[in-house]
């Protein structure tokens, strides 16, 4: 029976263009789960994610996928959100930059405000840097489900990885890692929330997918506060060199984008190879000089992070918390 209803969504989106349609939340949502309880077949799976990606995902869609996704958490709800903010990044990491969020996000933690952090590694479309393996290779400590809350309050910070948090997800990689395409699943997982906390901070790319992606965190997480940021790579990290786009999701029906300028000192990237090693010494050697060419945009993306963490509204006073140790940072 599983079986057959797999057939029939996979007819619904896959015959082409006069005769594809979308599906329902319900359907979407029925689709997820039949993926990640393991009653769809390998080819199903792919067949049925690459005919998503080329009919176009629609916010039901994406709803669906991300309510059924959130059914497979492992971290018990909180009956009301936390007080913190979830870094929605992509979770095939970078490719082209590290980018600063990283190191941002311990800052922004030591300043007050509880973060959470969720990743995974070598994902498409970019298999970039993931967070994870970076993470660890920082020397840091990934937090297991059930100490997830209790890891919070104590550090102020915690990374996640799909692996412990929705490991049927985690279970799909090889068939993602064949199909080679990004899919449903990497718009969705970012959004997760995993902690249910108040605030989201979350990366895209395409500017055309912003309305069916509001739509879609609307229906998940209605009580928090959601920015969505361009940034580099489709991160919420901003860029060094120009102003980063950044798209608060409210009340009003219209998404109005403003703009982040960068810090005073405008500086190109500085070129890193990508990988795990490469990513990390850049860290090491930003945290620990002073005088690094990108020591100051790295303070300006920590003070972003408490605005978009509800912390204070004000740029100087966001400044003034993260402060600018002199002597290098520890980890």
């Amino acid at each position: 029976m599983t079986e057959n209803k797999m057939k029939e969504l996979i007819k619904s989106i896959g015959t082409g263009p006069k005769g594809s349609r979308g599906l329902s939340r319900d359907e979407a949502f029925e689709a997820c789960q039949l993926i990640l309880s393991g009653s769809a077949t390998p080819a199903q799976i792919g067949g049925f994610l690459l005919a998503l990606r080329t009919k176009g995902e629609t916010s039901s869609e994406m709803e669906g996928f991300l309510l059924a996704l959130q059914s497979f958490l492992k971290i018990p709800p909180s009956a009301t959100p936390l007080k913190a903010l979830d870094l929605g990044c992509p979770y095939d990491g970078h490719s082209r930059s590290p980018g600063l969020w990283i190191p941002a996000a311990i800052l922004a933690s030591r300043a007050g405000l509880p973060i959470v952090l969720h990743g995974y590694q070598d994902l498409p479309a970019k298999f970039g840097v993931g967070l994870i393996p970076l993470w660890k290779n920082l020397g840091l400590s990934v937090s297991r489900p059930e100490n997830a809350l209790s890891d919070l309050e104590k550090n102020s910070i915690v990374c996640l990885s799909q692996e412990d948090i929705t490991p049927e997800l985690a279970r799909m990689a090889p068939i993602r890692r064949e199909l080679g395409l990004r899919s449903l699943f990497n718009t969705v997982e970012k959004a997760l929330n995993p902690m249910n906390v108040s605030h989201l901070a979350i990366g895209y790319f395409h500017e055309t997918i912003l309305p069916a992606m509001e739509s879609m965190v609307r229906a998940a997480h209605p009580h928090a506060k959601v920015t969505f940021v361009g940034g580099q790579e489709g991160s919420i990290g901003l860029f060094t060199h120009r102003a980063t786009k950044i798209v608060p999701v409210n009340s009003i029906p219209d998404l109005v984008p403003e703009f982040l300028p960068p810090v005073n000192e405008k500086v190109e990237p500085i070129t890193v190879p990508p990988t795990t090693e490469a990513y990390t010494l850049y860290y090491h050697e930003l945290i620990k000089n002073p005088l690094h060419p990108h020591r100051k945009a790295l303070i300006w993306q920590a003070a972003t992070l408490l605005m978009m963490g509800g912390l204070t509204s004000q740029m100087g006073e966001a400044l003034s918390l993260i402060g600018d140790p002199g002597k290098g940072i520890d980890w």
